[in-house]
Order: structure tokens, then sequence, then C-alpha cells
């Protein structure tokens, strides 16, 4: 039997002391959100019972995030991250933690950015996948991210909750497949809005990107970066894989695209989506996420997923770098 190490890359915790700053922001209703999702609200602010959960599922070490309440304010955000730094002493080895820095408030972000990582010692970053005004590749997100850049860690991204989302709320689409939309939008805009300018970035982004086992394929045949050289007739169509290698698209794609990471919450555990991830997806880039304690919450639910994971037909070093290692590579943890 291989010896798999379990790390949870999407996993949520949120400190008790910022709950009392919930409020309704153009981002965001938290206190609504708390009343919705009142089980894992009490699960998510129990650091006993998420470690319980951890030792009986077989899981060694989460990655923590609240990335959809950095709306909130810097308020909520710096209870969080002393909450994190909290118990990534107290727990060590069990947690790896990210900062939660409200972009959309300019100068007080940049100092909450550089206290969490200089004086707290978080890990990496948190970011949501876009504010009512803002999107992840807006000219005012360039100064921090120039400042990540030089702190080299990972930038995890959450899809935003904000309510109404594309298609608003009828059938619930805010909550399923807008946010999908949203994620999937989100990679599109890192491709060329972002790795344009910090090409060195670390993205870990939720729920497979949206999708993009599937739309990867879809971006990929209408590839066609501003200034390519492309003659009229190939300019502005559709492409085959073998135009696309002919005119040196497809590598320019995938030494974009393979920069990213995915996780591989959202989607309930569905065998078909994974088998689908860790062919469409590079493997070392495909990492195991849950969404506790919004998705996956029974203990029984939780191994089954990850026996599933266990059994699939590739190669024990994809799946032990799918459960935990490609993640602590990322991270560059010793485990």
């Amino acid at each position: 039997m291989a010896d798999y190490k379990v790390v949870d890359t999407h996993h949520h915790f949120l400190p008790s002391q910022a709950v009392k700053y919930a409020r309704k922001t153009a981002d965001g209703d938290y206190t609504f959100i708390l009343g919705r999702f009142s089980t894992a609200s009490r699960l998510m602010q129990d650091v006993e019972k998420t470690l319980a959960y951890m030792e009986a599922c077989g899981i060694h070490r989460v990655l923590l995030s609240m990335g959809a309440w950095i709306p909130n304010g810097l308020e909520t955000c710096k209870a969080i991250n002393d909450g994190y730094a909290k118990i990534q002493k107290e727990y060590p080895g069990k947690f790896i933690t990210c900062a939660h820095v409200p972009v959309h408030q300019g100068s007080e972000a940049m100092d909450e950015l550089k206290r969490s990582m200089e004086i707290l010692g978080l890990r990496g970053i948190a970011l949501i996948t876009s504010y009512s005004h803002m999107t992840i590749d807006s000219d005012e997100m360039m100064p921090f991210y120039e400042r990540i850049s030089a702190y080299q860690v990972p930038i995890v991204v959450h899809p935003t909750l904000r309510r109404p989302l594309w298609g608003g709320v009828k059938y619930d689409l805010s909550t399923t497949l807008s946010r999908e939309y949203d994620i999937a939008k989100c990679v599109v805009e890192i491709l060329y809005g972002v790795f344009s300018r910090y090409p060195d970035l670390k993205f870990l982004v939720s729920h497979f990107g949206g999708g993009m086992p599937f739309l990867k394929w879809r971006l990929l045949s209408s590839h066609q970066p501003e200034g390519w050289n492309l003659p009229e007739g190939v300019k502005g169509h559709g492409l085959t894989p073998r135009e696309l290698k002919e005119w040196g698209l497809w590598d320019d794609f995938h030494n974009r695209f393979d920069k990213i990471y995915f996780d591989s919450a959202g989607f309930g555990g569905s065998m078909v989506v994974m088998r689908a991830s860790v062919d469409g997806i590079r493997r070392d880039r495909v990492t195991f996420g849950t969404d506790y304690p919004y998705e996956f919450r029974d203990i029984g639910d939780t191994r089954e997923y990850i026996a599933s994971i266990k059994s699939l037909n590739i190669s024990e070093e994809d799946k032990r770098s799918f459960l935990g290692e490609n993640v602590l590579r990322l991270f560059k943890m010793e485990d």
C-alpha cells in the first residue's frame, strides 16, 4: 500500500472573533451566509471538531482559507489572520494558512499583507475571483501582485459569494453555475491579464477552475494572444490541434495554463470529474479538496471520496501527488 499523505486544499475555518463583524456589503451578505449555512458555520468555528474530522478521515493537513469573507473588510481579515496564526502555532504540522487581505481598501490592505507575512508568518495569500467593481486582473491588483511576487508565496483563489451573480438568483444560479462561470472567467483573466505582467506568480484556483478539465480545450482552440503573427484566414478562427501546433500556439497556451494549480472541491467528489481532471489537467497541478464543511462534512463520505481517488486507474505516484504532494511542493513544505 502506498504511503499517502493526504492534504485537503479547500478547507474552511472561521475564527469566532471574525464572526462579530459579519454584515452586508456589495460583495456578500455575511449575516445571510451564516444563516443559510448554519451547520457549516458552527462547524468551521470549532478547531477541535476540525482536528477530529481530519483524524477520522485520514487527512494529515489542511490548507485553510476564508477568501470569500475578504470583502467584509479589514477588521474581518485581521481577525481571520490572527486566528490562523494562533492555531498554526498551537497545532504545528496540521494547518497551512493563508493571509486575507482586503485589496479593495488600498494602503491598509498592503499593511495587512506585510503584517501577515512578516509578523504572523502565514504561508499563502487568499483572494476572491471578483468584486462587484473589480476583477482579479484590474489595475488596482497589480501593486499587490508585485509585493506577493517578492514574498514568493502561492495565491489561493476562492469564488465570490456575491448575490446576485451572473444570471441572478433564480434556480439558485448564483450558488451553482454562475459561481463556476466567475471562477472560469477568473482563470482567463489570470492567463492573459496577470501572467503577462507577473509570470512567476503561483495560483491555486478552486473547483477545478470552474470546470477547466473541459473548458481548457475551448480556450485553447481560440488561443491567439495579442500581437501573435498569424495570416488572414487563420487569425480570429477557432483552430485544430494541428493548426495550433503549427503556429506555436499550443505550446504558448500550455506554458501559461500549466502554471496554475486546481483543487478538486465543488463537484461532490464525482469520479467522472476526477477522471476527466487527471486527463485534462497536468497531474502535478491537481490537488485534493473537500470544501469542508460546506460540501463534505460526513466522515464516511470523505473516506469514500479519498478511497475513490486511490482507486483511480493512474500510477501510485500520481495518486500521492494528487492527494498531497502537489500542494506540499507548491508551498515548499517538507512532510
